[in-house]
């Protein structure tokens, strides 16, 4: 769950704040809290092949990604990119965008 950790108390138009130190301690001990009460979770594979559809505002846009590797133009505002690997999805969207 969520941990939080007041550093500074409100009284009417001011604040009172707790020594940095103290508030660094704190925080530390709450992470510590946090992490400590973690559900046990496993990842759910993700399903292949992954497909990244960008739709341009400007149909000129979406020509010149057409020219992306594996790219293709689908209409004249949507470039389609469909790999196995989601590293290449990751740097698709890094020159597509």
């Amino acid at each position: 769950g969520i941990v939080t950790v007041t550093t500074h108390t409100g009284v009417g138009a001011s604040t009172f704040g707790r020594h940095p130190a103290d508030s660094i301690e704190r925080i530390k001990e709450g992470v510590g809290r946090t992490l400590t009460d973690l559900p046990d979770t496993t990842l759910q594979p993700m399903p292949k092949p992954y497909t990244l559809e960008i739709r341009y505002r400007i149909p000129l846009d979406a020509y010149a990604a057409s020219f992306y590797p594996g790219a293709v133009l689908m209409s004249d505002d949507t470039v389609r990119v469909e790999t196995g690997e989601w590293f290449e999805v990751l740097r698709a969207l890094q020159f597509l965008k």
